[in-house]
């Protein structure tokens, strides 16, 4: 018979993946990560079997990506009018979903647990960033919350990211996370000890003393840009009498400004490409050539049949170009098991987008 996980273990496991959020912007509190999986690993040990590791991992995704991704109410609820329970479940569902990752790796994480603490220091990063990396294209792909981000823009490890890139970083907050439990379960000094000790000194310093190299420098003329934003409520902008008040608007305000390269938002004009009145890409493509200027403009675009888009289109000065965007936001642009939610949720949401079953380019 499995041993059933303490409570107390699944509370802490809960909490600590969701203090881990604080590692993020607004707070960029960026040892909490660090912190926060030195606490899991922790867990993982006291789990008992590989089933236990698992629901550890699992509770502690739930705490993280709950805390995590809470903002996507503001969407269903506020702007979609879906009702607060209903928005909720959607939610731990979508939680859920996204926590079977760490839950995942706790499970062949304790399959480990038998090898060396060096071998284990080398595994456990590598399936932890292993899972993110998966976690970006499964289901389109749900790339925020990749805890390498937690270290913009001054975490300790900040420097490494130019270098390893997003998921390298990731690895590297694991591997410390893990030396620092390494390092609280050596009760006395012994040579382990200190070679624990001079690793971690040395992945730290060698991140601050990265972050002193400049990596980029600036090739060619400076090139002006302006971001424009028009500040319409997003649970009007789709009524007919706000898109026409969108193009005017955006119109007037590209007319005003003197750069080269003019970005207005995603989806700042709420239709799709074929849509669009003529005059106003004739608008905006002479105003372009006029001021040897290019303008990116946020559309829907509809290529073949029932094949539905989330694009930028860009038109001026250069040759027109449009870029389909890969990553789609859940519940906002397509929802996830849509088998199983898309009639619940489509009787009861009141965002158009919902209801449009955008694709992600590959």
């Amino acid at each position: 018979m499995l041993k059933k996980i303490p409570a107390i273990i699944e509370f802490i496991a809960t909490l600590s993946g969701a203090l881990a959020v604080s590692g993020f912007a607004p707070y960029h509190f960026w040892l909490a990560p660090i912190l926060s999986l030195t606490v899991l690993f922790l867990l993982w040990q006291r789990a008992g079997n590989a089933r236990g590791a698992a629901e550890i991992g699992f509770l502690w995704g739930m705490g993280f990506f709950i805390s995590g991704i809470s903002w996507i109410d503001i969407s269903l609820h506020d702007f979609g009018g879906m009702p607060l329970p209903l928005s909720i479940l959607c939610i731990v569902l979508f939680g859920a979903l996204l926590a079977s990752f760490p839950g995942l790796v706790g499970y062949f994480v304790f399959k480990f647990h038998h090898i060396s603490p060096v071998r284990w220091l080398l595994i456990t990063p590598a399936l932890w960033t292993l899972s993110e990396w998966f976690r970006s294209f499964v289901l389109t792909g749900f790339p925020w919350l990749s805890l390498g981000y937690s270290q913009t823009p001054n975490g300790i490890l900040s420097g490494w990211t130019p270098v390893l890139g997003v998921f390298g970083t990731t690895y590297l907050i694991v591997f410390i996370a893990g030396l620092m439990l390494l390092l609280t379960q050596s009760r006395t000094p012994s040579r382990s000890t200190l070679l624990y000790l001079g690793v971690l000194i040395t992945v730290l310093s060698s991140g601050i003393g990265l972050r002193k190299i400049t990596w980029t420098h600036p090739v060619g003329e400076v090139v002006s840009v302006s971001l424009l934003q028009g500040n319409f409520a997003q649970d009007k902008k789709f009524d007919d009498n706000m898109v026409q008040l969108a193009l005017e608007r955006y119109l007037t305000m590209i007319n005003n400004s003197q750069s080269q390269l003019i970005i207005l938002p995603e989806s700042a004009f709420p239709v799709f490409r074929q849509e669009l009145p003529e005059y106003v890409i004739d608008d905006i493509t002479n105003f372009g050539r006029t001021q040897n200027a290019d303008i990116l403009v946020g559309m829907f675009s509809e290529p073949e049949p029932h094949q539905y888009y989330n694009s930028v289109f860009s038109f001026g000065h250069s040759p027109s170009q449009i870029y389909q965007k890969v990553h789609l936001v859940p519940f906002g642009e397509f929802i996830p098991l849509s088998a199983l939610l898309k009639p619940l949720i489509n009787s009861v949401l009141k965002i158009p987008l919902g209801r449009v079953p955008f694709r992600n380019h590959p």
